[in-house]
């Protein structure tokens, strides 16, 4: 991206945005105002997919589609010998985004809690909401070599769009799913519940949900 169009972030909710304007700048677009629903910083959204790395002919499974925005340039990167499922939560937000992408045969729209919908195995999970920890179907549900985009954060979000303010409340990580080499006579299922102890859980959970903003 040029270094120009990498502007301070504002919500854009004026005449500039209206449908069927087309905008090139770097700015959250405002999808419900009065919910402080936008569309995401772009510029970061253009990092977040670069490390993702969705190519020709993957399964892109989109959580927390909105209208569609990033649904499509996500379509459009793995082309039309790929595919992408976008899960919305929203219903309002799930039928704009299912309207919106009408023209694209690679794209599939749901509605539903992006947590619990069930999906077919996915090359690159992206995810487009806040969470304190990683549901356990989008863990289930990557492919060998499939990459998780995951905006890890406290139980109070990112509290808004300044780089500082992200820094001090969440972060995003990649995660990669590898295939396991399992020496022979090894026991891997007793390791595996001593790493996946529900305690464990339960207290990083807790951690992260202590998090505050340090103002």
């Amino acid at each position: 991206m040029d270094d120009a169009a990498l502007v301070e972030p504002r919500l854009c909710a004026d005449a500039r945005c209206r449908p069927g304007l087309s905008l090139y700048t770097n700015d959250l677009v405002a999808l419900r105002p009065k919910r402080r629903l936008n569309n995401g910083q772009p510029s970061l959204h253009a990092y977040l997919m670069h490390q993702a790395a969705p190519t020709a002919g993957e399964h892109v499974v989109h959580i927390g589609t909105g209208t569609g925005y990033y649904t499509a340039i996500l379509a459009h990167l793995v082309g039309p010998s790929g595919r992408v499922t976008g899960i919305e939560y929203d219903p309002d937000l799930a039928a704009d985004a299912r309207a919106n992408l009408a023209a694209y045969a690679n794209v599939e729209i749901i509605q539903g809690d992006g947590t619990q919908v069930a999906f077919e195995s996915a090359d690159v999970i992206y995810v487009n909401a806040g969470c304190t920890r990683p549901a356990t179907r989008w863990l289930d549900g990557l492919a060998a070599g499939g990459r998780l985009i995951l905006p890890l954060t406290s139980d109070e979000g990112f509290k808004g769009g300044a780089p500082e303010q992200v820094a001090r409340s969440g972060a995003v990580f990649r995660i990669r799913r590898e295939e396991a080499v399992i020496p022979p006579g090894r026991d891997v299922r007793k390791n595996a519940r001593r790493s996946l102890r529900p305690r464990r859980l339960a207290e990083g959970d807790a951690a992260l949900s202590r998090r505050r903003d340090p103002r």
